[in-house]
């Protein structure tokens, strides 16, 4: 407060919001509010004051923390067993959704659907455009790609099918608790340590926490010192 560390009036609504969010029903949030002995108003104090101290830590604390490349690489060689990455593919699907206890006339029109779209990928369509077009799953948007992803990570219909494919190769139709699916491998990595490249972020990202954790018991240390601390037990 000394040193007018201001908080927008927006940012505390939205950080509001956003826990409010996280609550099937208003009701729900609210006896989680009663359970924590809070207000609605103290809950948006506590933001207010949560705000205000990063903006604080920021500006006076963090502001001189630097991690460089070099000390991203240093830290990637002597823990390079950190970085083991297991076997892992990038694969783009398209869903069509089907009950596992769907009659017969449902699955019939849901494979004769597949059929068709699996048709139009062998006479030259592009595969993510009849992802877009058709999928019905939630990576539709994204032309059906699911990103790079480990063994365990899918059912295991998809995963044996998927991790089966060489890349580049679309598979016959398959039917999972989700419903039916064409799966289409675009690449694939072996087990092993991941480059650095790879994780380059992420290591200075992790750095950076581990140095920002160091310099704030050293700044509350030193606050301790300057304050007149009373304690009442």
């Amino acid at each position: 407060k000394n040193q007018n560390m201001a908080v927008d009036d927006k940012e505390i609504a939205a950080q509001f919001d956003k826990i409010k969010a996280q609550f099937p029903t208003e009701e729900d949030f609210n006896k989680s509010l009663s359970r924590e002995l809070y207000t609605a108003d103290e809950l948006k104090s506590e933001i207010r004051k949560g705000k205000m101290i990063n903006s604080l830590l920021d500006a006076d604390v963090y502001g001189n923390i630097n991690v460089s490349e070099k000390d991203a690489k240093k830290f990637y060689d002597e823990k390079r067993d950190l970085f083991q990455r297991p076997e892992t593919i990038k694969a783009r699907h398209i869903l069509i959704k089907l009950e596992q206890n769907a009659d017969s006339e449902t699955v019939a029109k849901a494979e004769k659907q597949m059929k068709e779209i699996a048709k139009q990928q062998k006479e030259g369509v592009g595969f993510e455009e009849l992802a877009k077009q058709y999928s019905e799953g939630p990576s539709a948007a994204n032309g059906g790609d699911l990103g790079y992803f480990p063994r365990g990570a899918m059912v295991k219909e998809f995963e044996d099918t998927a991790f089966a494919l060489k890349p580049g190769e679309v598979s016959d139709i398959i039917r999972t608790p989700f419903g039916l699916h064409l799966i289409k491998a675009e690449d694939a990595r072996e087990a092993g340590i991941m480059e650095f490249a790879e994780v380059k972020e992420k290591v200075i990202g992790r750095l950076k926490a581990l140095e920002k954790r160091k310099v704030l018991e050293g700044y509350i240390a030193e606050l301790r010192k300057k304050a007149d601390v009373k304690t009442f037990i």
